[in-house]
């Protein structure tokens, strides 16, 4: 919706500045040349470019032509109709299939294939609970179909929840050196500063925490754990590793 409305409103200004359409229409051009190459690789780049370049062709030879035709009030009806229809029809198969594509798809996101596999089994394990994560900052599959579940951070001190603007003394340094931010995070007035099991406990048993989803920490060169992992095996009673992976641990609470 952000990204719609920032989308929406610089097309409103660049009216309003009576911008040339000439090089409006340039700059989308370089945008679309400039996003393709991280959204699609090999075959796909190559289709991407030459589909873009045909369209180009088409807008300048037959766009005065064509511009009145798709812009009119019945096209703009008969399209949104159809396209509603489209995804109405098409719903209940991304619903079945959503979890187990990811692994097809995931190599296209960045993701690691482990991290597919524990979605696609907490999507099954759960129905309606509530699901803490730690580690990176992904989310989102989390929710599972139709976000049926409820997901959050869980704050490691007094400052719960632990939202960014709530630490005014947070000092953050950021680069390459992925081990030295994590490091920085911890630091005294950062959002993971003064960390405190007892405290932990006590927020996860606020949210009346179902699961602990734990991630890996985020683009370091092996394979380290946030410390909410330690804190959960010391307490094997109250949290159950249910699936465990090298990169990926999952525990259930039992409260």
């Amino acid at each position: 919706a952000a990204l719609a409305i920032g989308m929406i409103l610089a097309f409103y200004l660049a009216q309003e500045f009576k911008v040339p359409q000439k090089v409006l229409f340039t700059m989308i051009i370089a945008c679309v040349l400039g996003s393709i190459s991280e959204l699609a690789k090999r075959q796909e780049l190559v289709f991407s470019l030459i589909f873009t370049f045909v369209l180009f062709v088409i807008g300048i030879l037959y766009g005065k032509r064509i511009t009145p035709v798709l812009f009119s009030r019945k096209m703009l009806i008969l399209l949104s109709a159809i396209a509603f229809t489209a995804v109405a029809a098409l719903e209940p198969w991304y619903t079945e299939n959503e979890f187990s594509r990811y692994p097809k798809t995931v190599k296209y996101s960045g993701f690691w294939p482990e991290a597919t596999e524990a979605w696609e089994w907490l999507n099954l394990e759960t129905a309606a609970n509530n699901i803490a994560y730690v580690g990176r900052p992904v989310p989102l599959p989390l929710y599972g179909s139709k976000f049926k579940n409820n997901v959050y951070y869980v704050s490691v001190n007094s400052q719960e929840p632990a939202k960014l603007h709530y630490f005014p003394e947070s000092r953050y340094h950021w680069g390459k050196d992925y081990e030295g931010k994590h490091k920085n995070f911890e630091e005294k007035g950062n959002y993971r500063g003064n960390a405190d099991c007892i405290t932990w406990l006590k927020n996860i048993e606020k949210k009346k925490t179902d699961y602990l989803f734990v991630y890996s920490l985020h683009q370091i060169k092996g394979i380290e754990f946030p410390i909410e992992d330690a804190w959960a095996r010391k307490n094997p009673v109250q949290f159950q590793l249910v699936y465990e992976k090298p990169s990926t641990h999952i525990y259930k609470i039992v409260r």
